[in-house]
């Protein structure tokens, strides 16, 4: 939406457009947003798979909304998870890939090990600043290290641009170690001309989790798409009122009805207001 001008996208790639005017859901028309639900009968309501809602203050670009289709739909060709490197006390690294990366920068020596990633320039369809890319650590084998060095609330997961060194913001959107499961949202910017390579830093037991509204916490992951809501849908609500996290530390959503959990469900459906 952007004024009064709707454009439909589907697999990332417009579907027409058609015009509107009056309000979506604000405080001055007194109307709730509501998602897969309606004011209207029962045959007006979502029957489906919704994964992951985002609600933006802005109009995206086409590119970006191809970008996102990319990474969302194929979310685990989107980027790659490389080998393990370690920082000893001989400082000296182990690790699979330095011939590809060749980088001996290091975050901070209390952090032990790092996973080094990539996004492929094939993937972006134009140059994007501040995206957040998904990363499904959950695809890691389960006797990976990053199982047996993280902490069990991710307290100590960090994230770098390809110098290694230059942190990046980055949402621990869900970790449970003992399923090997765990979702984390990264803020990078991408190029369309080469690879892009990053780093996800763990293994330091003493690390103090970022408060939400740090500068590379939680809510900076969603700054620089005007975020109004990010609804993850991934981890369980809240007993009473059931209620869903807002990634940007807005107002959550409210459960209305049965809904059934799966954390490794790929997105179907994305809002863009």
């Amino acid at each position: 939406l952007n004024g009064n001008t709707i454009t439909c996208f589907i697999d990332g790639s417009s579907d027409g457009t058609d015009t509107s005017g009056g309000e979506i859901g604000t405080l001055a028309n007194g109307s709730e947003l509501k998602i897969a639900d309606s004011d209207h009968t029962a045959d007006y309501h979502f029957s489906g798979i919704i994964d992951e809602v985002r609600l933006m203050h802005i109009a995206l670009s086409s590119t970006w909304i191809s970008t996102e289709h990319n990474e969302q739909n194929a979310n685990a060709t989107f980027y790659s998870l490389g080998g393990i490197e370690y920082y000893g006390a001989s400082n000296n690294y182990i690790h699979e890939y330095i011939s590809k990366f060749n980088n001996r920068n290091w975050y901070d020596l209390q952090w032990k090990y790092r996973i080094n990633c990539y996004v492929a320039a094939a993937v972006v369809d134009s140059n994007q600043t501040g995206f957040p890319v998904t990363i499904r650590l959950s695809d890691l084998d389960s006797t990976h290290e990053f199982w047996l060095n993280t902490a069990s609330d991710g307290k100590d997961l960090r994230a770098t641009e390809s110098d290694g060194i230059t942190e990046v913001p980055i949402e621990v959107v869900y970790i449970d170690k003992p399923n090997r499961k765990c979702q984390i949202t990264i803020k990078l910017d991408l190029t369309s001309s080469v690879d892009n390579y990053y780093y996800i830093y763990y293994g330091n037991s003493d690390a103090t989790a970022y408060l939400v509204g740090a500068q590379y916490g939680r809510n900076a992951v969603w700054s620089e798409e005007s975020a109004a809501g990010i609804y993850p849908l991934v981890e369980p609500a809240s007993d009473f009122p059931p209620e869903f996290k807002n990634s940007t530390g807005g107002v959550g959503g409210t459960v209305i009805g049965e809904i059934i959990m799966d954390m490794e469900t790929e997105v179907q459906i994305q809002i863009f207001l």
